[in-house]
């Protein structure tokens, strides 16, 4: 059956895409999410938009705590700490799109990028750019080096084959790595490892990371492109059933 394919907006609070069994509205709805009373700690607590600008000396404080660490943790953790250190002031201006359909399962959603309307003050904006940027360095040379040696080694099919066709391979691959983070870019290989038998091409590596680090890059896309959302959209009529689907598709050629 043919998908209705749609888009719409929800607060960021959850990083991890979702599957939900019935249509909700589709519109805007500013981030309310609670937070983290550290991005980078424990404890909850829920914070209350302030005005207040973080100095430069928290903002650059955040992000090198933030950028330490890349080299350990998943890209779902470094991502759940960048929106916890995000000020409170993006909650009324920054919206998750999803793109939803329907399918045999009943109603569908998916991530789809963000929009920030802008409405911050400079110094917020600022302090979340440097955290989303501090996330975004790329992987050392030596880690990447490190990566690819475990993955040739773990996979089998072109890299087991002529040296200098091996080396090539490697090249290629690595030209495309190093332009990631380092947790997207472990995380995308050694989930592969673990799942696959044979050494990736180069659409199937770039699928994984793009899969590990959309989130990440939409947002930052997000801050540096501010414009406002589209208008709320009215909710959707109830699924019909694959019985009606065909019915209306006999009935339309007929």
């Amino acid at each position: 059956m043919d998908g209705h394919d749609g888009r719409g907006f929800r607060p960021i609070g959850s990083l991890t895409p979702q599957t939900v069994s019935s249509p909700s509205r589709t519109g805007s709805t500013p981030m309310t999410s609670g937070r983290n009373s550290s991005a980078f700690g424990g404890g909850t607590a829920v914070s209350k938009p302030t005005g207040r600008q973080p100095s430069a000396t928290v903002s650059s404080s955040a992000s090198a705590a933030l950028a330490a660490r890349i080299a350990g943790d998943s890209p779902e953790e470094i991502d759940r700490a960048i929106q916890a250190g995000l000020p409170p002031s993006l909650e009324r201006c920054l919206f998750e799109k999803r793109r939803t359909w329907f399918d045999d399962y009943g109603y569908q959603s998916d991530f789809d990028g963000y929009v920030f309307t802008g409405e911050a003050p400079a110094g917020d904006i600022a302090h979340a750019l440097s955290l989303v940027q501090a996330a975004m360095q790329p992987v050392p040379a030596a880690a990447l080096r490190q990566h690819l040696n475990y993955l040739r080694a773990a996979t089998g099919g072109r890299m087991a084959g002529d040296q200098t066709d091996s080396a090539l391979v490697a090249a290629v691959l690595a030209e495309e790595l190093r332009t990631w983070p380092h947790d997207v870019v472990r995380a995308a290989i050694y989930g592969w490892a673990r799942r696959e038998k044979w050494f990736p091409s180069l659409s199937e590596l770039r699928e994984e990371l793009h899969r590990h680090g959309r989130r990440r890059a939409a947002l930052l896309d997000a801050l540096r492109n501010p414009r406002r959302p589209p208008a709320a959209q009215p909710p959707r009529p109830p699924e019909q059933t694959r019985a009606e689907t065909d019915l209306v598709s006999i009935s339309a050629e007929s």
